[in-house]
C-alpha cells in the first residue's frame, strides 16, 4: 500500500503514509519477539491500524491506485479492505495468545470434503493420504452407482479410442485420470476436479481434433459432470465453492503456502510421499487458468484445512496412546508455522467454514516454544 499510495502527494496520503511506516516497524518488532509475544504488543498494532482505517473516510482519497496488484481500484476502497485484513489478523493473534489447548481441541472441525484428506498410517509413523469412497444419498443410491457405472463404461471406449489417436499426450492423460478416478472410487472431489481439468485442456486443443473427436470427449465430459451432480458430496462442494471469493494476491499467497509446506513434510521423513503431491496437486489445479476456478480455489483452501486440522490435533492430543503421533506432529508444527506466511490463517478464514483456523494459527505461534524437540 505505501508503494501504492506514495505518488499521490496530498497532506492526508502524507499522513498515512505516516502510519503506514510507524505499523511496518511495529510489525517487524513483534515478529522479532514471536515467541514473548505480549497481547499489549498486539494491542499496539491494533491502534495504528485503526487510525489508518479511519483515515479511509478523508475526501482526498477518491483516486484511482495504479499498482497493479489493486487492479485500478479507489485508494479508500484499498486502504479499507488492507485494514480489514490486518484487524482480522490481529483480532485473531490476540485469541490466540489466550487459547488454552483445550480451547483449540474444542475448535477444531473433521476434516472436509476436498481433493484430499489425511489420517496417520496403521502404525502412528507417517501421515497419508485417507481415501474417501463415493457417499450416495440414501434414496439415490442405487440411481447414482448405476449411472457411475455406465459412464465408467463410457469412459473406457472415449479413452480407448483416443489412446489410438494421434491427440497429444496432455490430452490423452487427461481423459485417463477421469477414468482412473472414478474407477477407484477413492475421492469424488479428486474426480470432479479432473474433470473441470479434463475441460480445460479439451478446449485447447479443439483445433487439432476432427468434429467427431471433439463431439465426443465434450458430451463425455458433461456427462460425467451430470454423474457427480448426483452425489451429495460432489453437490455441496461445488455449492460451497461460489463463496471461496478470494483475490489474485490471496491466492498466490496460499500456493506458496502450500508449497512451502509440501517442502517440510517431504523433509520430515514423517510423510509418505503422497502426501506433498496432494499439495503440489492442489497447488496445479488452481494455477491452470489466470482466473481459476473456484471449487479449485476450495480445494486448495480445504486440502490446506485438513491437513492443519490433523496436525493441530495430534500435536494437542492429551492420551498416551497417541504419543507417536504426536511427536511427530509436533515436530512438523515446529518447522511449517515459521515458514507459513504472516497471513495464511487469515486468508483461509475468509473461506465461510473456515474461521477456526485463525485462531487456532495464532495460538501455534504464540506458544510454538512449547513445540521446540526436546
Amino acid at each position: 500500500m505505501e508503494k501504492a499510495l506514495a505518488p499521490n502527494a496530498s497532506p492526508t496520503v502524507h499522513d498515512i503514509l505516516q502510519l503506514l511506516r510507524e505499523l511496518r516497524i511495529k510489525a517487524r518488532h513483534c515478529r522479532s519477539k514471536v515467541d514473548v509475544l505480549e497481547p499489549t504488543a498486539i494491542s499496539d498494532l491494533r491502534e495504528t491500524i485503526d487510525k489508518i482505517r479511519n483515515s479511509a473516510a478523508a475526501p482526498d482519497l477518491n483516486f484511482r491506485l495504479l499498482n497493479p496488484q489493486y487492479q485500478n481500484r479507489l485508494a479508500r476502497e484499498g486502504l479499507l479492505e488492507d485494514t480489514d485484513f490486518l484487524a482480522r489478523l490481529t483480532s485473531g493473534i490476540l485469541i490466540g495468545l489466550k487459547l488454552t489447548a483445550d480451547d483449540v481441541r474444542d475448535l477444531l472441525p473433521a476434516q472436509k470434503p476436498a481433493a484430499f484428506r489425511f489420517a496417520f498410517d496403521n502404525d502412528n509413523q507417517r501421515i497419508v493420504v485417507a481415501d474417501e469412497p463415493f457417499q450416495t444419498g440414501a434414496k439415490q443410491a442405487e440411481i447414482a452407482l448405476a449411472a457411475l457405472e455406465e459412464i465408467i463404461s463410457q469412459g473406457a471406449e472415449v479413452n480407448e479410442d483416443l489412446q489410438q489417436s494421434n491427440a497429444a499426450p496432455r490430452l490423452k492423460n487427461a481423459f485417463a485420470r477421469i477414468q482412473a478416478r472414478l474407477i477407484s472410487h477413492s475421492n469424488i472431489v479428486q474426480a470432479g476436479l479432473s474433470n473441470q481439468t479434463a475441460a480445460r485442456v479439451l478446449r485447447g486443443y479443439v483445433d487439432e481434433l476432427s468434429q467427431g473427436q471433439f463431439e465426443q470427449l465434450r458430451a463425455y465430459v458433461e456427462g460425467v459432470s451430470h454423474v457427480l451432480a448426483q452425489f451429495p458430496e460432489w453437490r455441496e462442494f461445488s455449492d460451497n465453492a461460489t463463496a471461496a471469493n478470494l483475490d489474485r494476491t490471496a491466492i498466490a499467497e496460499l500456493m506458496t503456502d502450500a508449497l512451502l509446506l509440501a517442502q517440510q513434510l517431504e523433509r520430515s521423513g514423517h510423510a509418505s510421499d503422497e502426501v506433498p503431491q496432494a499439495l503440489v496437486q492442489a497447488v496445479d489445479w488452481v494455477q491452470e487458468e489466470s482466473e481459476p476456478d473456484r471449487r479449485d480455489v476450495l480445494s486448495l483452501v480445504r486440502t490446506l484445512e485438513n491437513i492443519w486440522s490433523l496436525l493441530t490435533r495430534n500435536a494437542l492430543a492429551k492420551t498416551a496412546v497417541d504419543e507417536g503421533r504426536k511427536m511427530i506432529a509436533r515436530s512438523i508444527v515446529w518447522v511449517a508455522v515459521g515458514a507459513i506466511g504472516l497471513g495464511f490463517a487469515s486468508i483461509v478464514a475468509k473461506v465461510p467454514g473456515a474461521d477456526w483456523i485463525e485462531p487456532t494459527f495464532a495460538y501455534l505461534k504464540a506458544n510454538i516454544q512449547s513445540f521446540a524437540p526436546k
